[in-house]
């Protein structure tokens, strides 16, 4: 059988190797960032002593990479082609831009829809009655730009922890300010008043930043209590699930949260939930895990409803239909029963499906490197839709 030669540590999940001789390259996505990678070339010569000969961590997720030895191109928001004959400092040939970034999230804010790449760009796009998206108004941002949330003219989007953007003139967005968080990127951002609730997907934890000011982002406290939670806000509350445990804490007074109740989850959960959303009584959390459902019309007592074998990574709420981004497409999952979510059927898209966004009628979908697609599902109430494309918008 197999036998076990030796160890080397890695940087991350790695998203791609390559054998040749005795090396080994490496590109990864760092534990605290999907949106961050690094490289490792390791020397294989003694595979039971292999050896790290180059490490770079790199602020931009890396997904693929090949090899011949002397010539290495990684994938690295377009090309990039090394010279790797001197596998201790590889140097940079060429880089060629691919023209294309990854639609990650959406928000509709006065008018126009917002969306956030893994490219760094925000970008800004017109909505108007079903026409066709297209682009009024782009931001280069520091870093990807995470979560978004609206307040008037200004857009807060999760670019290395909280960015707030002036789309008064959607033509011309500008940043006001910035406020750098542990977590680098936040996961998800929810605005309430003059208050930002940010929640990083790593080891950082909620923070609550006074948002009165724009120009002047101040953090109010960092609650590492509730590091990884998904998290909404409606109304008063703050509903948070970290830890095993579904929690609601009252959020009148800025900058503190008073637990009002706790809920432990009734089975084992080895895995995070990643997103909490609030539909009238009902909370809905999905995760690795699953979806849960939770009955929190009295936020004193919470009472847990069902769950199913339905995971994902953030959920859109129309109706008794919820919409579950996958990565290939969208899941389509009957909630007329909370007590009993039911996937009822999914449709594919173009990209890479990685949040979905409900206007009235239209599902939007942040389709990865198609950009924003658009898909007309009314009148299909009962069944699992097989929408028409409708209008992408490339983000090149």
């Amino acid at each position: 059988g197999p036998e076990y030669l030796g160890y080397v540590r890695g940087g991350g999940p790695p998203s791609g190797v390559v054998i040749v001789d005795d090396l080994v390259f490496v590109t990864y996505q760092t534990g605290l960032n999907v949106w961050e990678g690094g490289m490792q070339i390791l020397d294989l010569s003694d595979p039971r002593e292999p050896e790290i000969v180059y490490q770079e961590i790199m602020d931009e997720a890396l997904f693929a990479l090949a090899s011949t030895g002397d010539l290495t191109l990684i994938s690295r928001n377009g090309i990039q082609v090394l010279d790797t004959s001197n596998p201790s400092q590889p140097i940079v040939l060429k880089t060629i831009e691919h023209g294309q970034h990854y639609a990650a999230r959406a928000i509709l804010c006065n008018d126009h829809l917002v969306v956030t790449e893994m490219g760094r760009s925000l970008r800004i796009l017109s909505h108007d009655n079903g026409r066709p998206l297209r682009e009024v108004g782009r931001l280069t941002l520091n870093s990807y730009g995470g979560g978004l949330a609206c307040g008037g003219d200004v857009v807060f989007c999760g670019a290395g922890g909280a960015t707030a953007v002036d789309i008064s003139n959607p033509a011309r967005p500008r940043v006001l300010d910035e406020l750098t968080s542990f977590d680098h990127t936040s996961r998800t951002l929810a605005l309430r008043g003059d208050t930002l609730y940010i929640s990083g997907g790593g080891v950082g934890g909620l923070e609550i930043v006074d948002v009165s000011d724009p120009s002047d982002l101040v953090t109010l406290s960092d609650l590492f209590g509730l590091a990884g939670s998904a998290m909404a806000v409606r109304d008063d509350h703050l509903y948070a699930s970290a830890h095993g445990r579904f929690s609601i804490y009252d959020v009148t007074t800025p900058g503190h949260l008073a637990l009002v109740a706790e809920l432990a989850w009734p089975f084992d959960q080895t895995h995070p939930f990643t997103h909490v959303a609030i539909n009238g009584g009902t909370a809905f959390v999905i995760g690795n895990p699953g979806l849960v459902t939770v009955d929190v019309s009295d936020p004193a007592a919470p009472v847990f409803l069902g769950a199913a074998d339905i995971r994902g990574g953030r959920i859109t709420i129309a109706g008794d239909r919820g919409y579950i981004p996958t990565g290939s497409g969208v899941d389509v999952v009957d909630l007329s029963v909370p007590e009993k979510p039911r996937f009822v059927g999914s449709f594919e898209t173009p990209g890479g499906a990685w949040s979905t966004l409900w206007l009235g009628h239209e599902l939007l979908v942040a389709d990865g490197p198609m950009g924003v697609t658009s898909y007309d599902i009314s009148g299909c109430r009962t069944c699992c839709p097989q929408p028409a494309l409708s209008g992408p918008v490339a983000v090149d």
